[in-house]
């Protein structure tokens, strides 16, 4: 998955290994939250990688929606994209006995 996360971002060199890797693990957890499962079957591996890489454009824009410096302003998507969210399976039901 490293690879793919690399590719994505036009990273062709080791540099960032280990952060990139950090991400694709946050982005694991992250979609596994999501789905309320403990391991997503391989399938899944490219809306990983595609979480990783928005976790890794976007770590230094947490929490910050609009920005402005000057004459120009940058507006940020309020949570996961979209296209991501819909690629996840839907979040299982877990049933909890009393």
């Amino acid at each position: 998955m490293l690879e793919l996360v690399k590719l994505l971002l036009g990273i062709s060199d080791t540099t960032k290994d280990t952060l990139l890797a950090h991400f694709i693990e946050q982005a694991r957890l992250t979609a596994c939250a999501l789905c309320n499962v403990d391991e997503l079957p391989e399938a899944y591996d490219g809306t990983v990688a595609e979480l990783a890489v928005y976790l890794y454009r976007h770590r230094e824009n947490v929490g910050i929606h609009t920005q402005k410096q000057g004459e120009r302003s940058s507006t940020y998507e309020d949570g996961l994209p979209q296209s991501i969210l819909a690629a996840l399976p839907l979040p299982k039901v877990r049933v909890v006995d009393v």
